[in-house]
Formats: C-alpha cells, structure tokens, sequence
C-alpha cells in the first residue's frame, strides 16, 4: 500500500512539474496570463483528450475552438491503433520477411549477417569500406548504424562492434546522391505516410553524433521547409529550405503501390532513400508515430490537425 502510494505521489509530482515547465514556457512566449493558461490547458486536456504537452506542440494557445478537433493526440491515435490491428503487421516487425516479400523495391542486396561466413563479411567489408547495419526485429531509423571501416583495426573488429549492436542484417552504404548528402553524408531518410492510398505526410531524418534529427517536407512542392529538430524537441536552424527533393514525384507513386499491396494495413510510413545511381530503395515501412511532429505548425499550413483525413478514410471514425 506503502509502495503503491510512493510511486502514484512520485508520479504525480513529475507531471505537475511538466505542467508547471509548459505553462511558463508558454507563458514566456505568448505573454498570456499563466491562470489563462491553466483553465485553457484544462479545458483542452478533457474537451479534446490531449496532454499538456501537446497542447503545448500544437500551439492551441493560439488556435480558435474549430481548429482544435482537429487536431489528431496520442490517446485518440491509440484507439485508432486498436481499431485497425490486423494479421499482417507483422510483415512490419520481422525486417527479414518484409525485405523478402517487398524485394522488387529495395535496388539493392541486403544480407543476414548470420548466413554469411567470416571469410565472405571479411571481403564483403574490405570491398566497400562503409556499411550499414541494423536489427531486423527493429524500426530501421531507430537502429540503423553506418561502420567505417577506417575506423576499426579490422573486418573482425567491425564485424565484432556490429554483433555487439545486436545488428543482424548488414548492406554496403550506396546511399551518395548527390543532393541528399548535402544534407548528411551517411544516410538521409525520406519518408511518407500513407492512410489507404492517400499519402497524408512526408518528413525526413538523418542521424548526427547518433541523435535522430527531423524535417519537414512539403508534400505539393517536395521540398524541404521549416526546422530541423532533434528527438527532445529543439530547434535547428534550416540551411537547405526549399531545397528539392530528388525524386520525390517517384517516391510518392512508389509509396502508392506499395500501400496497394499491403492494403490490409491502412496506416503505413515508408521509408526510403535515393542511391548513387539514382534508384529510389525501399528502407523500411513501419507503424506511423510521428503523427504529433507532423502537427506542428510548420508542418500545417492552414493549422487543421491530421483527424479529418482519417475521418475521410478510415469507416471507425465514429468510435474514435
């Protein structure tokens, strides 16, 4: 009893202080009243079934009540989630399979470490020098790692660092295209999100010093706008916007086809990126979770939240 009210007060006064964090913080920026604030927040959190935090990463502080429903949370994604499960997620979750069953659209070999011999890694590594590895039970921008060799002794040594990773599928690093790595020069991730058929985000990602930095793309122009942010939410400033995404028009029709063919999933972000031949490859599809990043403002132009489009394509609307 002890214990469990410890925990339910420890709780309690981490969320108060992240409240307490948001209202200042918006306080500072608006000049608005905290009591404000408060009640708007309050308001918001039972009216529309969102945390202080996202009220906060909306900005709802200086949107008008219509916008606000709007707006797609975390809790009311979450019930989507439920209402959509289906046998064939997962084809998501095992890299393996889904690399086997989507073939056509990597433009690439891919190989399981575990099928291959010390001797064929050892000239595999020494051929290409730089290679990307990762864990084919997990979300390829979450654990993908590109090995230099120049920065091991040895084949062995990377071989040995890439086990330790727990990384267990492995592809030499053609990912060079000439606009993207202006951006990085290991790997830029473009990816888009499908609902049905209808493509509703495009966003990429780069990893800098091992932290995921994000970016918006504009869906009409394919282009790269706004800030940059890194996974805890700051601000980067933005030297390439506007800057043209190589063969986003592709893209976009690739991911189309692609979510014809897994139709049984309705809600799918595709990952992909453009090599040095200028092939578009399939990286990785996955359950969508960036629906809050893609809400905010420099995200939506006219700041209506992602919910219609999912009240427009999806039957459950009515239960969400």
């Amino acid at each position: 009893m002890k214990d469990g009210f410890k925990k339910f007060y420890k709780e309690l006064k981490n969320d108060l202080y992240h409240i307490r964090k948001n209202i200042n913080y918006i306080h500072d920026l608006s000049g608005k009243l905290r009591i404000v604030i408060v009640f708007d927040m309050l308001f918001s959190m039972f009216r529309y079934g969102i945390s202080d935090n996202e009220y906060r990463i909306f900005e709802f502080y200086r949107i008008k009540k219509d916008k606000r429903r709007t707006y797609l949370s975390i809790s009311k994604h979450k019930r989507i989630s439920w209402y959509l499960e289906n046998d064939r997620d997962e084809v998501l979750n095992n890299k393996i399979t889904f690399n086997k069953e989507f073939e056509e659209f990597l433009n690439r070999k891919v190989y399981e470490i575990s099928k291959m011999s010390f001797k064929e890694f050892e000239e595999y590594a020494l051929d290409n020098k730089r290679l990307i590895a990762r864990n084919s039970k997990e979300n390829f921008v979450k654990s993908y790692k590109v090995y230099n060799l120049s920065d091991y002794r040895s084949p062995a040594f990377m071989l040995d660092d890439i086990k330790k990773n727990k990384h267990d599928i492995v592809e030499k690093n053609t990912f060079t295209n000439k606009v993207l790595n202006k951006i990085n020069s290991d790997l830029v991730i473009i990816n888009v999100t499908t609902l049905n058929l209808e493509v509703i985000a495009c966003s990429l990602k780069f990893k800098v010093n091992n932290k995921m930095i994000s970016g918006c793309i504009d869906i009409k122009k394919g282009t790269i706008k706004g800030h940059f942010k890194d996974e805890d939410g700051n601000n980067y400033s933005n030297e390439f916007e506007n800057l043209e995404i190589p063969k986003f028009d592709d893209i976009l029709n690739t991911a189309r086809t692609l979510a014809d063919k897994l139709y049984e999933v309705k809600e799918v972000e595709w990952s992909f990126s453009v090599n040095n031949k200028g092939n578009i490859c399939l990286l990785d599809a996955n359950k969508w979770e960036d629906f809050v990043f893609a809400q905010t403002p420099e995200f939506l132009n006219s700041r209506v939240g992602l919910l219609p489009k999912y009240k427009k394509h999806l039957p459950i609307w009515r239960r969400i």
